[in-house]
C-alpha cells in the first residue's frame, strides 16, 4: 500500500485557526497527513519567498509544502534550499478544497445582514442645498443607509432643519453629527432619527431626544465614562449605540475583549469608524466576505460607521 502523501502548510498567526479547520476535514477527504508551521508574522499575505527562506525551518519529512496564495515570487529558490517542491495555495485559504481537487465552495449569500452603513456629508453647512442632495444621493446609490450631516465646531447651523427637511423628502434617512444643542434639537425635530455623539457632556439634554443616540466615552479609552453614559441612557429607556472610538488596530476583536467592551456593552448596538473597520484582516472567513461585500459598495472618501446589533 502506497504511504500518505505529507503535506506542510505554512502560514501567518492570524490564519492559523482557520487554517487547521479546513484541513482537520480536508485531509482525511483528500488522503494525505498534513502539518502547519506557522511563522513569525500576523498577516501571511505578506511573505516573501526570500522572507521565508530565512524564517522557515523543516524538521521532518514531507513531500510538498504549500504556501499562502499571496505569497508572490520564485518559489524556486526555496524548492532548492529545502530539496522540496513548494506550491502556492489559493489566495482564500478557504479555497483549499478546490486546490486539492474538490468541488468549489458554494458563494456565501450576503443578502441577509443586520448591518448600516452610514456615511458623513463633511462640513454640510459650507454647501449649497444642491450639493447636499447630489452628495447624499450619491452615497445612497453607493449603499449607504444613513446620511449624516457633519456640522461645523463652534458655529451653530441655522438652516440645518431645512435642510433636513428636505432630504427627508427625498427619502433619505437622516442623522446629525453635532455637539451644538441648537442644531441638534433642530435636526431631530425635522426628522434626524440618529445623534452623534452622546457622552458625560451632554447627556443631560440629549437622553430627552426623540432619536437614537451614539453614545462615545468623555474623552478617548475612557470606558468608565462610557460605561457611566450607557448605565444613565440605560436606566432612562434611551435608545444607543456604543462607539468606543478606538484607534486604527489591525484586529477589532480582541481589542473589544481586551478592554471589555464585548461584555460591559453585549446588550447595545455597536458603532465603528472606518479607520477601525478596514483593519479588519485575516480574522474569520464570514468577516472577510462582509468586508468584500461593504467594500465595493464604498467610494473611496466615504466617512463611515459600520453598525450592527449584538
Amino acid at each position: 500500500m502506497a504511504s500518505r502523501e505529507r503535506i506542510l502548510f505554512v502560514t501567518g498567526r492570524l490564519a492559523e485557526r482557520s487554517l487547521r479547520r479546513v484541513l482537520e476535514s480536508l485531509g482525511p477527504q483528500v488522503g494525505f497527513d498534513y502539518e502547519v508551521s506557522v511563522l513569525g508574522i500576523s498577516v501571511a499575505a505578506l511573505m516573501h519567498p526570500d522572507w521565508v527562506a530565512n524564517k522557515l525551518t523543516i524538521d521532518e519529512n514531507f513531500d510538498r509544502v504549500v504556501l499562502p496564495g499571496w505569497c508572490g515570487g520564485n518559489l524556486d529558490r526555496l524548492s532548492q534550499q529545502f530539496g522540496l517542491p513548494f506550491e502556492a495555495g489559493p489566495q482564500d485559504l478557504f479555497d483549499l478544497p478546490e486546490h486539492f481537487g474538490r468541488a468549489a465552495r458554494e458563494e456565501a449569500d450576503l443578502s441577509q445582514y443586520d448591518i448600516e452603513i452610514l456615511a458623513e456629508i463633511n462640513h454640510a453647512p459650507r454647501l449649497s442645498d444642491v450639493e447636499i442632495v447630489q452628495q447624499a444621493d450619491a452615497y445612497r446609490q453607493s449603499g449607504a443607509d444613513l446620511v449624516d450631516l457633519g456640522c461645523v465646531p463652534g458655529e451653530t447651523w441655522s438652516r440645518c432643519g431645512d435642510v433636513t427637511r428636505l432630504l427627508r423628502r427625498e427619502g433619505f434617512r437622516v442623522s446629525i453629527d453635532s455637539f451644538d444643542r441648537v442644531e441638534v434639537e433642530t435636526t431631530v425635530e425635522a426628522g434626524a432619527e440618529l445623534v452623534l455623539s452622546c457622552n458625560g457632556a451632554n447627556i443631560d439634554w440629549t437622553a430627552d431626544l426623540d432619536a437614537e443616540l451614539v453614545v462615545i466615552p468623555d474623552t478617548p479609552s475612557d470606558f468608565d465614562s462610557l460605561e457611566r453614559s450607557v448605565a444613565q441612557l440605560r436606566e432612562r429607556n434611551v435608545r444607543f449605540r456604543v462607539d468606543p472610538v478606538l484607534e486604527p488596530i489591525v484586529l477589532v476583536d480582541p481589542v473589544l475583549g481586551n478592554y471589555g467592551l464585548d461584555d460591559r456593552f453585549q446588550e447595545g448596538a455597536m458603532a465603528l469608524h472606518e479607520d477601525v473597520m478596514c483593519n479588519f484582516i485575516e480574522a474569520t472567513h464570514w468577516k472577510l466576505l462582509w468586508l468584500r461585500s461593504i467594500f465595493w459598495l464604498m467610494h473611496w472618501n466615504f466617512l463611515w460607521h459600520g453598525l450592527w446589533q449584538h
